[in-house]
């Protein structure tokens, strides 16, 4: 599975930012963590990637698990045939479809292409973690626990930064960190090493992973759902 990140036909930012595909399979990335303030750009960058992935391909070959408590999103997803199941809210009803998805997981433990489909987890916000963190927590690793031999990907966003919960999961679950503009300087400190004042604008984003660090502007293309 191989994402774009940024857009190389936006030349204002050049000078100072880039565009960059990574390929999720070689990079072993399945848990991708997206961080910034509520207007950085987090909803506009996750509709992009997940256009681009449903992009040429059928319902049966990717779908989506897309767990919006806040609600913040949901609209955009409710008749989408690339649904794993309904758009859930509801803090109950989302956990019962993670654990199931990572009961199916663990009796499959192997994901065979053009048999079994991509499965794209969105978890919005940290609803989920304020319900029931244990919960949620163990139903990451069971899904991560044969990453390896699954095509499942769980993309978490969120706007709030906290250090404890972040530096937790950093050790255990995260692969990949997209930083979008961040309104406290200690926020930006922990999560990038430095200050963020080169995200001038809302959707530029850093990514940071074990095979490297980029610096990539906005998305400037159609976001409308498939």
């Amino acid at each position: 599975m191989k994402i774009s990140f940024g857009n190389s036909e936006n030349t204002e930012y050049r000078k100072y930012a880039e565009a960059v595909t990574l390929d999720f399979e070689k990079e072993n990335i399945h848990f991708v963590l997206l961080v910034g303030e509520v207007g950085g750009g987090k909803s506009f960058f996750h509709r992009h990637v997940y256009k681009e992935l449903i992009n040429g391909k059928t319902p049966q070959e990717i779908r989506i698990l897309f767990l919006d408590v806040p609600g913040a999103d949901s609209e955009r997803w409710d008749h989408s045939p690339y649904l794993y199941a309904p758009v859930e809210t509801d803090p109950e009803r989302a956990l019962r479809e993670l654990e199931a998805l990572a009961k199916e997981i663990g009796d499959r433990r192997i994901s065979i292409p053009g048999h079994d489909p991509v499965i794209v987890v969105h978890i919005e916000e940290d609803a989920l973690v304020d319900f029931d963190r244990k919960r949620l927590e163990k139903c990451l690793e069971e899904i991560l626990r044969n990453k390896k031999t699954n095509r499942v990907y769980i993309f978490y966003s969120t706007s709030r930064v906290d250090h404890e919960l972040l530096a937790d999961w950093s050790k255990r679950f995260v692969d990949l960190l997209v930083v979008f503009p961040l309104k406290k300087a200690e926020d930006a400190k922990f999560l990038l090493g430095e200050t963020d004042t080169e995200l001038r604008q809302p959707g530029e984003h850093v990514l940071l992973w074990r095979g490297g660090r980029v610096h990539c502007f906005p998305f400037s293309s159609d976001t409308q759902i498939l």
